[in-house]
């Protein structure tokens, strides 16, 4: 691993439940009197939360008193906002983070945000269901797929400003299987042709700009590996990233590891840790043997010197994991890994769909505290 991270790492994957006023201001919502007073209140409920200081929040809330309907306000309210995710992540203890937990995503989704900023794909008319409450417009590839411009990736310099002396700024895109996947197909003579076109044409481009703002940690996220194959997966993540300087992750949160997954995205050669879900299927008690880490004892057979974010977490359950449970996880996937080097707690995904102070803070929180009480073990 090449960042500067500590043994046992913590880390977050990528996504944060925004405030009420950040999704009203996605969805260009109008900042009536109402809307004005209620969001004011809001931001200074996480200011207080988090300890955030009244300068990193002044701008904003001036900015708020007094609203414009145009998009230049709306997005400078969105970026000025970035503090407030920033400042979550630290509050929890971490040091390593995406800095905009996705506040910036249109209509708070990860594949429609992305689309917006390429050619080539057009956006349908009916919405979908993801997952959850989660709901996108699937877009159409009726010509090449090309960038029109890089993603909005100025938070790179927003979040460098409110990060403190030692963190390390992660960032995340959604990956070529997901996007084409979630796409409808009306251009390439198969998936294969269009999944490496969305690599080499969209990620590529993205990546390398990221690089030059600044970011050093990239994160890649196919939730849809297991559909369209791992051997496509590596092949894809390869050319996104192939002879680009960086640290690269890749973060696959369903399928089914052994069957579906592993060993063939071990070919994804610039990859140095791969996030996994694998809290979701283990036991809650502290004593039990805890199986959700079994697979992990077959890719230490096949590991190359690669690294897993293990999931000590579920982030589809509101009820917080203690630190004694997430600890006692954590060492158990050490055992079947056989190394400490080779385990960095992460939650199993992203914590949109949690809570932010209820539930998915004190998770991280005890996440953290886990990750201390184990890396102690080894000092």
């Amino acid at each position: 691993m090449s960042a500067k991270l500590r043994l046992l790492e913590p880390m977050e994957v990528g996504s944060l439940r925004a405030a009420s006023f950040a999704e009203a201001l996605r969805v260009h919502a109008n900042f009536d009197s109402k809307r004005v007073k209620k969001s004011l209140a809001e931001i200074k409920e996480w200011g207080q939360k988090l300890k955030i200081k009244h300068k990193d929040c002044g701008a904003l809330k001036k900015l708020i008193q007094n609203p414009e309907q145009s998009e230049r306000w709306h997005d400078k309210a969105i970026r000025l906002s970035l503090v407030l995710p920033v400042r979550f992540f630290q509050e929890a203890g971490l040091r390593v983070y995406s800095p905009s937990g996705e506040w910036h995503l249109v209509k708070g989704d990860m594949y429609q945000w992305e689309i917006h900023q390429i050619k080539g794909i057009t956006l349908g008319n009916d919405y979908v269901r993801s997952f959850d409450d989660r709901i996108w417009l699937p877009g159409i590839i009726e010509d090449p797929i090309k960038l029109a411009h890089a993603f909005p990736n100025d938070e790179v310099n927003i979040a460098v400003k409110y990060a403190q002396k030692g963190d390390i700024l992660k960032f995340a895109f959604s990956g070529a299987l997901t996007q084409i996947f979630w796409s409808m197909n009306e251009y390439y003579k198969d998936v294969q042709e269009a999944v490496l076109a969305y690599a080499k044409e969209v990620l590529r481009p993205n990546i390398k700009d990221m690089i030059k703002r600044g970011a050093s940690l990239i994160q890649i996220d196919e939730p849809q590996a297991h559909q369209l194959g791992a051997k496509l997966c590596a092949e894809a993540f390869n050319v996104a990233t192939k002879g680009i300087k960086g640290e690269f992750y890749l973060h696959m949160c369903f399928g089914k590891y052994r069957e579906e997954i592993f060993p063939e995205i071990m070919e994804a050669k610039n990859c140095e840790l791969f996030t996994l879900e694998l809290s979701n299927g283990d036991p809650w008690e502290v004593n039990a043997a805890h199986t959700g880490y079994d697979f992990l004892k077959d890719f230490a057979q096949y590991n190359d010197g690669r690294a897993i974010g293990v999931g000590l977490f579920d982030i589809h359950n509101p009820k917080v994991e203690s630190k004694e449970l997430q600890q006692k996880r954590l060492e158990t996937a050490i055992k079947n890994l056989g190394d400490p080097k080779y385990a960095f707690p992460f939650p199993d995904c992203g914590g949109r769909q949690l809570h932010p102070f209820d539930s998915y803070l004190p998770k991280l929180k005890n996440m953290v505290a886990a990750a201390d009480r184990v890396r102690s073990q080894y000092e």
